[in-house]
């Protein structure tokens, strides 16, 4: 589903997170760290989802998802920040980053080695921060932040949605792998 509802942050240091921070070791650490820093705006939850539904006693949040209220409380961390924290989950992946996307946020990325989706035509490096896992999360982010101002970081948030629109998006993914797929075979 696409939440985004046309909330931009001003130029706030404050960094969203919602989810779970015991499925991964690296998750697990990067959270203890942000937790340190008064920009951080988390809700932790206990599993993926949060479940708090009372009629799942046999089924997880994977198969029925969040309740309506833990989305809700995710869209409203989200927007309420101009950073959204963006570390892998049990796999050397996560939703959110194509979620910071969606809602036209700026991706705080703790790199664990993987490869960015469709790295060759977005332009990452200037529309996220990429901070190697264990490194000094704290100052490559105020250094991404202080050099930018306001309308620039208005800007990167109305980009981060259009590339979503354009490259994320259910049919607009299906498109460009198709087409990338289509390359590679000729």
């Amino acid at each position: 589903a696409d939440y985004y509802r046309g909330v931009l942050s001003p130029k706030e240091l404050k960094v969203s997170f919602c989810g779970c921070s015991t499925n991964n070791n690296i998750r697990g650490e990067v959270l203890s760290v942000f937790e340190n820093y008064d920009y951080f705006n988390s809700i932790n939850r206990n599993m993926w989802g949060g479940d708090d539904r009372k009629d799942t006693a046999d089924r997880d949040s994977y198969t029925i998802g969040p309740s309506d209220k833990n989305k809700r409380e995710f869209v409203e961390n989200m927007e309420d920040s101009l950073y959204s924290l963006v570390v892998r989950g049990k796999s050397n992946a996560t939703y959110r980053f194509v979620e910071s996307f969606m809602m036209g946020k700026i991706p705080l990325l703790i790199e664990t080695d993987y490869m960015l989706p469709f790295g060759d035509i977005i332009p990452y490096e200037t529309n996220m921060v990429i901070v190697p896992y264990g490194e000094d999360y704290d100052k490559a982010l105020r250094e991404f932040h202080n050099s930018h101002t306001e309308e620039e970081l208005y800007n990167i948030q109305l980009e981060n949605r259009s590339i979503w629109e354009k490259y994320f998006r259910a049919d607009s993914a299906y498109y460009n792998v198709k087409s990338l797929l289509s390359r590679r075979m000729l």
